[in-house]
């Protein structure tokens, strides 16, 4: 389509942590986003780049040397969401983004918008 992935995403859509978890367990797996970032990012500014690529984050914890993201975006005019799990080691900034979904394409945009998040620190 051409226009940047946070477009066609509605950054005002809601969806439950329950619904989340229901819609994570029965949607399979669309697209993986892996590399290294190139500088340090505490776990507000991680949120605030997936933010600002209007993905919701829901839930977010750090156990041991790993960050974790739970974030959605939701197609604006399908109405469909895709899911995502963020893995960040926090020491050596690895990353490691599993996105699900009903529908691939939405799928690919929310991890295009992850990309995006991401853009000029992240190398695979």
């Amino acid at each position: 389509s051409g226009a940047e992935p946070e477009l066609e995403l509605d950054a005002h859509a809601k969806l439950t942590p329950a619904d989340f978890q229901k819609k994570w367990a029965g949607s399979g797996d669309v697209a993986t986003v892996a590399g290294r970032l190139t500088m340090n990012q505490s776990a507000t500014e991680m949120e605030s780049r997936l933010t600002r690529h209007s993905l919701v984050c829901i839930a977010s914890g750090h156990v041991k040397a790993q960050m974790k993201f739970y974030c959605y975006g939701c197609h604006a005019k399908t109405h469909t969401f895709g899911l995502l799990e963020l893995l960040v080691n926090s020491s050596t900034m690895e990353i490691r983004a599993k996105v699900k979904a009903d529908n691939a394409d939405v799928g690919h945009i929310v991890a295009d918008a992850v990309r995006g998040a991401f853009k000029g620190i992240l190398v695979s």
